[in-house]
Formats: structure tokens, sequence, C-alpha cells
């Protein structure tokens, strides 16, 4: 009886210790993406430590973006940054702050005016561009973003999706494999972000960030904390050519 008893308390443990395994959340975007599963080879891809212009599209629209774009300068390799939204004059009034100037930001930041579904304006933007982040883009837009992000040479892009709370545990992304196919075929590099309502909050938040296969566990995240996670994956290659999930803990 002993045996038998030892024996289902090994088993218990062992499944235990699996499924936290699979939802455990490390604070270093870094361990998760070691372990994750969807990782491509990257060998041969475009080093993100060269630089260059970089776009930055669905933000803006706040005062706590700032902190993306700090974040951005704070790698010292991108110049420009472009900030596009639909109405460059008011972004720009939001960011001319003294934190922005003293950071250096303000050197290397540009705005400019895009429609995100105007085509022509959006290859217009993207010319010569070496990256591009867009943020909480419309999901059917994914092929067809990442179709204009190909024939616009980008090296590097990142798309994050905002899921419906209803929507929230799902992990099949049609549009993400379409985008890690295209890049991967042409040599370059793609993550997409799956995620919740974005909400206030710095990226001292705690956090849930899982592999592809994994549902998000919260139905919100903390915009800190998205901006964090997203800089960070922009040069971690490990994230190329891969989606994760990531929410509020």
């Amino acid at each position: 009886m002993f045996t038998i008893v030892f024996i289902l308390f090994i088993i218990y443990n062992i499944s235990n210790s699996y499924t936290l395994k699979q939802f455990k959340i490390t604070k270093q975007a870094k361990s998760l993406l070691r372990n994750n599963e969807l990782a491509r080879d990257v060998s041969s891809l475009w080093d993100t430590s060269s630089g260059g212009k970089i776009v930055i599209t669905g933000l803006g629209q706040v005062d706590e973006d700032e902190f993306f774009l700090n974040l951005l300068n704070e790698q010292s390799v991108w110049d420009p940054i472009v900030l596009a939204t639909d109405d460059s004059n008011q972004t720009q009034k939001r960011f001319l702050s003294r934190t922005a100037r003293y950071s250096g930001l303000l050197n290397i930041l540009t705005f400019t005016d895009l429609l995100i579904h105007n085509d022509t304006q959006l290859k217009d933007t993207l010319n010569d561009a070496k990256a591009w982040i867009a943020f909480n883009v419309s999901q059917e837009l994914i092929p067809k973003l990442s179709d204009i992000a190909i024939e616009s040479n980008l090296k590097r892009v990142i798309f994050t999706i905002e899921l419906p709370k209803e929507r929230i545990r799902e992990t099949n992304i049609s549009e993400f494999d379409y985008a890690i196919d295209l890049f991967q075929s042409n040599g370059v590099s793609f993550t997409g972000i799956r995620h919740g309502v974005i909400i206030s909050g710095d990226e001292n938040n705690a956090y849930e960030i899982v592999n592809a296969t994994v549902p998000c566990l919260e139905d919100t995240v903390e915009r800190g904390v998205l901006a964090r996670v997203t800089a960070e994956l922009l040069q971690i290659e490990k994230s190329f050519n891969s989606h994760c999930g990531l929410s509020s803990s």
C-alpha cells in the first residue's frame, strides 16, 4: 500500500512540475526565449546591433509612451527613431518634454503623419528603415503589412495584437504563422506578441510571458511592461521568427 501511495505521489509531482514549466513565468524575456521551441535558426540574420532607422506605429497617444521611446534611445543603435501617428503635430507636443531633452531622445526622434491603411504613405514612411515596431495591429492586417515590410526591405519587424477578453486564451494566430514563414523565407526576422487590453502601469508590475503554445493568463497588460518586453525582444535573437503571449500577473 505504501509503495502505491509513494508512486502516485511521484507521478503527481512530475505532472505538476510539467504544468509549472509550461505556465510559470520568468521575469526576464531571455529566460523564456531560451526555451521557446518555435525560435528559428537566426545565425544568418541581420544583426540588430548595427541599428539604423526604426519606425514606430500604434504608439504616441499617451504620455506614458515616452518610456518606450527612451528604451530605444538607450539601446544606442537607432537613428532616427521615427514615430508615425495620425497627428504628428499633436504627438510632437506631447513628447517635447524635459526628460526627452535631457536623455538625448529628441536628438534622434522625428515625427511623421501616417494612416496605417494608406499603403503608399506607409511605404514612404518605411523607406530606408531597418526595423519597424507596430503596436496594436489589427489581426486581419498582418499579412498585408508583412508583405509591405518585405517589399520595403526591412530586416527586423515586431507586431503586437490586442486580443479581446473572450479570445485571450487563443494561441493559434494564423496571421502570425504567415508572417513567420514569410520573413524566414526572406532571411529576415519577425516577432509577434499577443496580449490583452493595455492598461496604465509601469514596468515594475508583475507579468507573465509565455511561448506560442500557451495562452495568456490574464486579459490585461501594463503599458510599461509591454514597452520593456518589446524593447528587449527587439534585440534578442531567440525571439526571431516566433511569437509569444504577454499579460499582467
